[in-house]
């Protein structure tokens, strides 16, 4: 599958227009992780264990995309751009 954050991709022809394809994942925090968090507000710095909860959060909300348009039948998935 391609993956791509523009609207065409070079050398290649659209066949057809699926749709759009959205993915959704949620993840719910823990007291302790919470209690961690707000000291590290309070001294300073970045807060580790909620900077891996998202970057597992964006794989897999990447990987649910896949799987969604894969199911579509889709040959190449559109990022979107931030």
């Amino acid at each position: 599958m391609i993956v791509t954050t523009t609207d065409i991709i070079q050398g290649a022809e659209i066949q057809s227009d699926l749709g759009i394809v959205t993915a959704e994942v949620v993840y719910g925090t823990n007291a302790l992780r919470d209690f961690f968090a707000g000291i590290r507000d309070i001294i300073g710095g970045r807060t580790g264990s909620y900077e891996e909860v998202f970057l597992k959060g964006q794989r897999d909300a990447l990987a649910e995309l896949e799987k969604r348009a894969q199911r579509r039948e889709c040959q190449c998935r559109n990022r979107g751009r931030n």
